[in-house]
This record gives C-alpha cells, structure tokens and sequence, in this order.
C-alpha cells in the first residue's frame, strides 16, 4: 500500500496476524443493512459479478453520494483491526488518469443509538471504464485498542460510512473487517441464594411459530414446553396470489399455494387442538405484484381482504372461530429487505384493518422489526393503531430491547415477542413485564433449555444479570416443584464471546450432579443457550451399611423376596441393611442381602403408585434416586422421581407399611434414623487426579481434584527430593484439595504425591507426582513503611507523576499505593530478571464505562510501555456498589507472566486512567520472582545490558577510529532511550567488527557454565555471529564457539555452553570466563544483553559406556539418556553418589 499524505492507494498485499480472523464480511448482493442519505445508491453486475454502484449523476440533487451501515461487530480490547474495502473508480482523477477520483470513508462507533466518528481516511481507487469484470483490488483502513489506544471505543459496535464525493463514480464488491489479537474474556458473576424467596420475574403467553413450516419445531415445542404451555401457534398468510372474490367476500383461489401453506401449517397446528391461532400477513419474498399499488407499496384494501380471506378459509374448515385468533401482524420485519413496505403504509394497512367489522375482535400487532433498535421509529408513527407493540430481536442493541418494552408499556399496552430467537429476549421480557398476557412465540425449534426456561419461569426469580457489551444474561429461578435451575443465553446475531459464573452464596451445592461446590463457570458463543439444574442434600451418616429406622414404632426397613417391606428394629440381618450411595445431591439406596445374591436389590418408587419396590443396582433414573433433609437428628426420605413428577414422594409408614406421601407431612412416622450396622470396607479409595504446584515466594501450594468417594475421609501429602521414590509424608488428615509446603527450602526441586484415605482407614495409592521448585522474589514492596524508597530488589525509589501525584494511604493499619485520575508510579528493577513474573494485589473502585487501571512494564527492546494487565468497571471491587471508594477492602491477587519480555523488561509501572471524581485504583504487595522452574539450580554470575563499551568490552575492527563509544565499526547506540551496541562494518571503514571482555568470573570445577547473548541483525535480512568462549587468563585460549543465525525481525537469544565436569576443560579451571561476539566481514548486528549462568551438576558416574554422561539433574534424565543406557541400572543404582544439590 501507498500512502500519500491521507490517500491510500491500492493494497498490493493484506497483511495481518497469524491469528486473525475475519468477523465481519459483505458481498454486496443487496443493500441490506445499508442506509443512504443521499441516493444514487443501485445493484450492479460489475466486478466479481455483484457489486454496489454509487453514482453522483444518480443522487439525489445532492451531486454526491453517501452510504453507511452499522457491522454489527462489537470492539474489544487489545485487538488489531483492518478493514478491506474492494473499490473501482468510474471518474478520472484529474492529476493522474490511471487512478479513479478519492471517496471518503469513515469508521464510527454506535453506543445505544449514538455515533460517534473516531478515524477517517480517504481512498484513491484505480480507474477502469468499462468495468472490471473481476474482483476489484482492496483498499485498507486500520485501528486498534492495543495499550491505551482506542479505550473509549471498547463495547461499541463498529460502523462503516463512505462518501463518493463530488461529481464521482465508483462500485464496492466487497466490505470485510479483519480481527487480529488475543480473546479477552473477563468473567460476569451471578450469585444466587438457594433459600432465597425471590420474585415473581415470569411471562405467560407462549407460542410457536410456523409460519416457516417444520414438523419438528412442533415436536420439540410439544416435548419440551410441554403441550400445555402452547398458548398459539403462528401461520401465515403468503399474498403470494391474487385473491378471487365470491358474493363481495375475498376467497383464496382454490386448490393455490396460499391455501396448501395454511392446510401445511394447520396440520401442525391442530397436534395441539387448545391453542389459539396467529396470522401474519404478507410474504415480502413471494408477495403477488397482484397486492402492490403503483407506487410499488402494499395496497391496503386488498391485503387486509387477504387476511380476511385466510381467517375465513381456517374457519371455515378447521373448526376455528374468529375468537381463536389471538392476534394479527400486517407486517413481517419491515426494516429488513421490505421494498414494498413504509412506515406510513403500515399505518394505511392497519387503518383498513380497523375500518373491518369481522376484524373488529383480533388485535393488532406490531411494528414486528427484525430489529429491537429499528422498533421505535416504526412503532411511533403507528401506536395509535397497534394493540400490542412487538418486535423481533434479531439485530438490535439490549439497551434498545429494554426502552421499546419501556415505551409500550408506557401507552399501557402489552409487549410480545413474535419472534423469540434466544431465550435471553425472555429473560430480559420477564424482568420488564408489569401485566399478564406477555411471552412470545418461538420461532424455530423449541431447545431443552428454553422449554425448561418456559416451565421454571413460572416460579421464583431468585437471581438476574445482563451484560450488554457481549449481549449474554443469566438467571436463575425456583420452579413450582422447588427445583432450582440456572440459564445463559446470548443473542443471535450480537453476541460476542463471554464467560459466566455463577455461585451459591448459601451453601454448597451440586451443578447438573458436579459438586458439592459452591461455583461452576461456562462460556457461551453468540447465539448459545445452557442451562443448569442446582441441587442439594444433607448427608446421612457414612457407615459402609446401615439401618434405616422409623422413629414412630420401633420399625425397621427391609427387602426380601416379599418386597420392601418392615421389620422390628432388633433385626439385624442382612435384609435389614441398605448402602446409602451419594448420587451427586442424591442417594442410591441398595439392600445389602439382595446386592449380595444378586438379586433386584435397589430401593425405588414408580410413577402413578405410592408403593416401593427395588429394581436392579444398574438402574439409575429418578425413581431411583432419594434425597435427604435433615430434621433435628433423624431424616426425611424423598423420591426424586416422585418429586419431579408432581406426586408423593415422601417415606412414611402407614398402617404398618411402608408408603409415600405429600412433602407436608412432618409426623413421626415420616421421620427415619440410621445405624451402623457394623459392616467394613476392605477397597481403598480411588488416587487424587490432577495433582498441580505453585509457587509463590518460598511456598509451595499443591491443589488437586476433590475425591467423589462416597465414604472419602481425609488426604496425606507426600514429599521426594528425588522421582518415583524416597517419599515421607509431610501432611495428613486434611479434609481440603489444598495445601502449602512452607518447609521447602529455597532454589531446590521437590517431588509431590497426594493419597486418599476413607472413613475405614484404606488407604489409596499414591496420585501421580509433580515437581516444584521454591523461590522468593528478586523484588517486593509491602508499602508497609509508608514511603517510596522501601523494599528490596529495585534500582532507586518509585517515581511519581506530578499531578496528580499517588499517595500511600493507611486501610486499617494495612498502607497501600492509591491512584486517582491519571496518576502513576514506575520503578526500575535492581537486575535483569530470569523469566519475571509480576505478582500484586489490586482494588479497583467506582471505575465507570470506559476508564481503567493497568500494569505495564518498560521493554527496551521495543522502547515502549506495554500494557500487560487492565481492569476496568467490571472488575470494581465492593466498594463500587456503596460509594465509598475511600478503602481498600477487596484486594485481590493478580499474576503476569513477563516471560515474552525478558531481559528486555526494565521497569514496572501502575497507572490508572480516570476522568470521574470516584475512580479509584489501590495497589499493594508488589512482588517480581524469576520463574526458574524445572530449570537445573544455577545463579546469574554476570550479566551486562550494553550500555557502555569504555572500560567494559574491547573492540576491534579495521577502522583507524577504533576504539570508542560513538565512533569506528563498533558503537553505542539508542532506539527510544533504550541502548545498545551495534557493530558495523560499514561504518569508519571497519570492515570487520568484533568485540570481546572478560566476565570477571573465575571458571570453577564440576559446573556447567551457559552464555547467552541477546542480538539482532541490522540488515534487512538475516545474518550471522559467531560466539566464542575462552579462558581469559590463558591467552584467550578458546573453549568453545558456535556461529548463529540472527534475525531482523526481533532481538533473540542465542545461547553457548561448556562444563568442567569429570576432567573437561581443567585448563580453564581457576582462570577468568572471556566471552567474544564477532559478526564477522561485512555485516551489521546489534547485541541488546549477554548473561553469564554458573548451573552444578547433581549427579556423575562412569556408566561402564564409550564416555562419561553427565547431567544436571539425576531425575530429569530422560531428556539425556536413551532407553538402552537404562538397561540393568537397577544392578548398580546403589553404587550411585549424591554428590551436591
């Protein structure tokens, strides 16, 4: 691409991320979604064969044309965006007649109907006339949100607005945005109280659609709202032929198309013969030129004798009455692809409507947008005439959903959706309705969680959330059976990605039989619902069997080839004794005699009886399943199957029997205990899964999955300093997934295993092992001393900005960092730090939409900040709820990985970017570690950032002006303050270019010495360096050396070593390490960093092989040594010597 000035000319190549993707694309096969202010605006077969021509000679009057449209897509943040606009122009340019005349295009954000225009370039198209008859060429316009860039444009749409200018012609056969960058999903929260009373949040007017005629929409409405909860079903009334007329009254030609539609869909609709009907009027795609007037609009007369006509055709033959038709549409999605269609012809066809007698007791519906944000300006114009205001939300903000139903209840009229496309329209219905009467008609197949959504809906609302910027909600509801349920769902078409998590707030609980715990998380797609049944139950006693006793009679429940049936609480047999099994919130109940000889031996219920039974121990549906609620110190016992199907799932004893009845009952003979009987368990426990360390300062922290073991007890921790063996239990009796070793000294690998043991003392094997290593950081800050110049590990104090200047503030003894506005605070780290890992605590408060807090360190290599962590009005902390933001008492605990930028990061920075008085960002406990784990036990013994060459490194070149900082072959140079050096052969007549030093550090016995050296090529191309090792105090004697290929595109690491173990490099031993970077003749390189490592080896042994093996760590051998070195070390593993750590 070519850019004079602001013009761009012709993309010759579009070059974007590895990993972009294209979000939005148009082919310009109609000017759907587009809008004009000007005409001249029409469909042409140009290019790749459609395209849009916009032609001043075509306009309006206006000399120019314009044209706009909103994409739909919703800017994130940290993304790179390109937009690709294919264009040919049709009118000279004046100073070049290859080139088309410029037009102007603009990008815009669109926040809840507001726009907003942030960039604007101008486009210089080639020229062709005729037409080209291919794809035209491409022309781009970029933006991004990377850093502090574009943050007020994050959770707006994206609009595209171009202008053909003066006296032009052009044609676009293609619109495409590209996104580039990582997936940025912060988590929304609903919280939820299984006891709480909650409100009355429902719809009750449920529908089905088939005016797109499909059987199984029908079935999957029947089977999962239920046939009962269909209140009406949708038909349509094509207009797709002329009407015949028979004594005055509209017919439908017999035998035609309209008729075999309505007879299509009356079929489906009769499958439920108690729902009312709905007709919608006009097929926009098929409509009969029959029904359009002159001025290419609908006429009203003949589409509301249509309407006529089709109620009259239902009535006549399907038993229906005009009564049975709950409502009419005149229009379908008006706003999209409706040529024939106007505001003011609605109002003409809704006005011939009510001049009809026969209509006079069918509301009317409408204006029936495809678009919440189109309802309004449609609805406005008609409200007179609309019964009950509707629309789709296909395309639409929330915000626009919200005040629509807002403004139709504000005339004091009932909202519906006639169109339900994604039960989060529902959601947010159901939070807004204020009269009975308002739901909706399902549009296309009815999925298990919106038919569950219609059932639970009717019950208690006990928890709600929108998120507008990704267009997802949640909810949560206690149906009329008690069952609590969550749902997610997000838009059709305006969804973005998002994650969800919901937590229980008063107890632990099991998600769709997960748990017991007390959050579960999802993430949802555009146009994707889930939903979630919560349970729970309290736990009985954990005997391997027990006696299950009635408290009302001295009974005792038992199973025998008689059926389930009582006996006297003395009995003790095996018939009398039942493994209670956890079931997710739930029980299996077996008897112990039946499982023993194989027989039916799990207690169960069945639907229509109050009778038990046991069935066998492989069946697991409802019936089977029992919960518990404890009362006092016995239990109530519920069928779950009873439950869920309405009938009587309690266990009581009536007339010496054991029967079920109504949850109401709370007598003593609905009241049962349990003992042990005394049986045992020889089976340990299954081992603990997913074993995984942390590491945080000098603690270790194990996590692991909870055990599901019915009878699970407590865990043990087990600690190696070698693999596979030599473990001693470190910690037992823990009853959490979790624990921290703080006994691991520091810099030193450790192995790890956890086992499970139950309540009779079995003990599982152990779980598989995983390795840590314990540190402390290189750098931390507490404020705790109340100034900027504390902690350890830095290269001076905190900076400050000047105004406004950060403050450390006291929190209930506990001093912190406080930012407000735009303050903030920088400091240099006292070394280059190994892989950093930046750690703080953080507590955002009262930020509001569009101002954030971030982290970001100073990388020399690029000579910028970066931003590697933001917090923005989600993240605020409980402070922001209340209004006092004066406090940090939400503190929470962030963690960065900076391995991408080291050695290169040199400094961290908290800054915050507010514009309200309230914001506010708190900051404590900094910490930087160098993540070093698996890594063999080494300390950093030189290092040097290539700031200076005087007094440092030699140089040598042929240049005469060698040596020296700024002159010769080899100099120091600078690239946004950040130095280095650079060696070039073209400079001073060097020639050929090298330089060279002394470390300062004396080579030892038995270590393994690595180099590392950071460059980067100055050519346009890549090159090589040679790096030569040797020992400085022996005439640079050499110890080794490679040559490395170094590229242009970033500084990268190049790394050498050499050991002194069992005899090598003795020579060297006690004498100085001298490190040599050459580029050689003719060559250009830039060195940034160079790193000396000093690593010892663990372990060394003659394996009676060719040569010595040598490795630095004997449990990561794996890495060195083939499987047939391994064969017969078992022999001779003793003989092995733990020489050093």
């Amino acid at each position: 691409m070519i850019r004079i000035g602001n013009v761009l000319f012709m993309l010759a190549a579009i070059a974007v991320s590895l990993n972009a993707e294209t979000v939005f694309i148009d082919d310009m096969l109609s000017l759907s979604g587009w809008s004009s202010n000007t005409g001249g605006i029409g469909l042409v077969n140009y290019g790749d064969g459609n395209s849009v021509h916009m032609s001043s000679w075509w306009s309006d009057s206006n000399n120019f044309t314009h044209m706009k449209r909103d994409t739909g897509v919703i800017i994130q943040d940290e993304k790179e965006y390109e937009l690709l606009i294919g264009a040919e122009g049709h009118q000279q340019n004046s100073s070049d007649p290859a080139l088309g005349k410029p037009i102007s295009v603009e990008l815009y954000s669109i926040n809840e109907s507001v726009e907003d225009i942030f960039q604007t370039a101008s486009i210089t198209p080639l020229y062709n006339w005729p037409a080209s008859t291919a794809s035209f060429p491409k022309y781009s316009i970029k933006f991004d949100t990377l850093g502090e860039d574009n943050q007020d444009l994050i959770g707006k749409s994206l609009g595209v607005q171009i202008w053909g200018n003066w006296w032009n012609s052009l044609s676009i056969d293609k619109v495409e945005l590209v996104s580039s960058g990582a997936d940025n999903q912060l988590s929304t929260k609903l919280f939820f109280d299984t006891s709480a009373q909650g409100e009355t949040k429902k719809l009750d007017y449920w529908g089905v659609c088939q005016g797109w005629i499909n059987e199984s929409n029908m079935t999957s409405a029947i089977d999962n709202m239920g046939a009962e909860n269909i209140d009406s079903v949708r038909f349509n009334f094509s207009a797709s032929e002329p009407l015949s007329y028979s004594g005055g009254q509209p017919v439908l030609p017999a035998g035609g198309e309209m008729q075999t539609t309505i007879q299509n869909a009356l079929a489906q609709a009769q499958r439920v013969p108690d729902a009312d009907l709905t007709l919608v009027a006009g097929n926009k795609y098929i409509m009969d030129d029959w029904y359009i007037r002159s001025d290419g609009k609908i006429d009203p007369v003949k589409i509301v004798d249509g309407i006529i006509a089709a109620i009259n055709y239902v009535t006549s033959n399907y038993g229906y009455s005009t009564e049975d038709f709950d409502f009419v549409e005149v229009y379908n999605e008006p706003d999209w692809e409706f040529p024939q269609g106007s505001r003011a012809n609605m109002y003409e066809i809704m006005q011939e409507y009510r001049t009809r007698s026969q209509l006079g007791s069918i509301p009317i519906v409408g204006p029936s947008t495809l678009s919440s944000s189109n309802a309004y300006s449609w609805y406005d114009p008609n409200r007179d005439l609309i019964d009950i205001g509707a629309t789709h939300v296909i395309g639409g903000t929330m915000q626009s959903f919200i005040d629509f139903i807002n403004e139709v209840h504000s005339d004091d009229k009932t909202f519906l959706n006639p169109e339900i496309h994604n039960y989060i329209e529902l959601m947010i219905a159901a939070e807004l309705s204020d009269r009975p009467g308002e739901g909706g008609l399902f549009w296309g197949e009815v999925d298990p969680a919106e038919g569950r959504f219609v059932k639970a809906s009717q019950g208690k609302r006990i928890a709600y959330k929108m998120h507008a910027p990704t267009w997802s909600g949640a909810s949560a509801y206690r149906d009329l059976q008690g069952r609590v349920w969550l749902f997610l769902g997000s838009s059709e078409r305006r969804a973005e990605k998002s994650k969800w998590e919901f937590e229980c707030t008063n107890r632990d609980v099991f998600f769709d039989g997960e748990g017991p715990k007390r959050e579960v998380s999802l993430n949802i797609e555009n146009h994707a619902f889930d939903f979630i049944e919560v349970t729970w139950g309290d736990r009985s006693p954990v005997y391997f069997s027990q006696f299950v006793d009635n408290l009302s009679d001295n009974s005792r429940l038992a199973a025998d080839f008689n059926g389930v049936h009582l006996k006297d609480d003395s009995n003790i047999s095996d018939y009398s004794r039942w493994r209670f099994r956890p079931e997710g919130a739930f029980y299996y109940i077996d008897n112990t005699a039946s499982l023993e000889s194989r027989r039916d031996s799990r207690l169960s219920a069945w639907e229509g009886s109050n009778s038990l039974t046991v069935v066998s121990n492989s069946q697991e549906n409802d019936f089977v399943k029992w919960q518990l609620t404890q009362v006092g110190g016995s239990y109530y016992l519920e069928n779950v199957g009873k439950q869920r199907a309405g009938e009587n799932p309690r266990l009581k004893i009536a007339s010496g029997a054991p029967v079920l009845t109504d949850s109401s009952d709370t007598s003593m003979q609905a009241q049962w205990s349990f003992a042990d009987t005394g049986e045992t368990d020889s089976e340990p426990p299954s081992s603990p899964e997913n074993l995984s360390a942390a590491v945080e300062d000098s603690i270790i922290t194990l996590n692991w999955d909870d055990s599901d073991e019915w009878d699970f007890s407590s865990y043990s921790v087990y600690r190696s300093r070698v693999s596979s063996s030599g473990y001693v239990e470190i910690a037992a009796d823990l009853t959490e997934s979790e624990f921290q070793d703080s006994t691991a000294e520091n810099s030193r690998n450790y192995y790890y295993a956890v086992t499970a043991k139950d309540v009779f003392g079995n003990e599982s094997p152990r779980s598989a092992e995983v390795k840590a290593a314990s540190h402390s950081p290189l750098a931390s800050d507490d404020f705790q001393s109340n100034d900027f110049a504390s902690g350890a590990g830095w290269n001076g104090n905190w900076q400050l900005s000047s105004s406004p200047s950060p403050v450390i503030q006291n929190c209930g003894g506990n001093y912190v960092l406080k930012l407000t506005e735009d303050a903030s605070v920088s400091r240099a780290f006292s070394q280059r730090i190994y892989k950093p890992i930046l750690q703080f605590d953080f507590d955002a408060d009262s930020l509001e939409s569009g101002e954030y807090a971030a982290a970001e360190i100073y990388d020399s290599a690029r000579g910028a900040w970066i931003s590697v962590w933001k917090a923005y009005y989600h993240d605020n902390g409980g402070d922001s709820i209340g209004g006092g933001n004066d406090t940090a008492d939400n503190l929470t605990e962030v963690t960065v990985d900076l391995s991408e930028y080291a050695p290169t990061a040199q400094q961290i920075r908290f800054k915050s970017s507010v514009s309200s008085d309230e914001g506010v960002l708190f900051i404590d406990n900094v910490k930087l570690f160098s993540n070093n784990f698996g890594k063999p036990s080494g300390s950093v013994v030189y290092s040097d950032g290539m700031s200076v060459l005087s007094g440092v490194w030699n140089e040598e070149s042929k240049s005469a002006q060698e040596a020296g900082e700024n002159v010769g072959g080899v100099r120091v140079n600078t690239e946004g303050d950040i130095p280095f050096v650079e060696m070039n052969s073209w400079w001073d007549g060097a020639k050929y270019t090298k330089i060279y030093t002394s470390a300062g550090h004396t080579i030892s016995e038995d270590k393994y010495y690595e180099v590392s050296v950071y460059m980067k090529s100055s050519l346009q191309e890549d090159t090589n360096a040679e790096i030569i090792l040797s020992d400085a105090d022996s005439s640079w004697a050499e110890i080794t050396s490679e040559t490395f290929n170094i590229s242009p595109a970033q500084i990268t690491k190049h790394t050498i070593g050499f050991s002194t173990v069992n005899g090598a490099n003795q020579n060297s031993v006690g004498n100085a390490l001298g490190i040599t970077v050459s580029p050689g003749w003719w060559n250009a390189v830039s060195v940034h960093a160079v790193y000396v490592e000093e690593k010892e080896f663990f372990y060394q042994r003659d394996t009676n092989q060719d040569g010595i093996v040598n490795f630095c760590d004997f449990v990561d051998f794996s890495q060195s040594w083939q499987p047939s070195d391994m064969e017969g070390i078992k022999d001779f593993a003793g003989s092995w010597l733990y020489s050093s750590d």
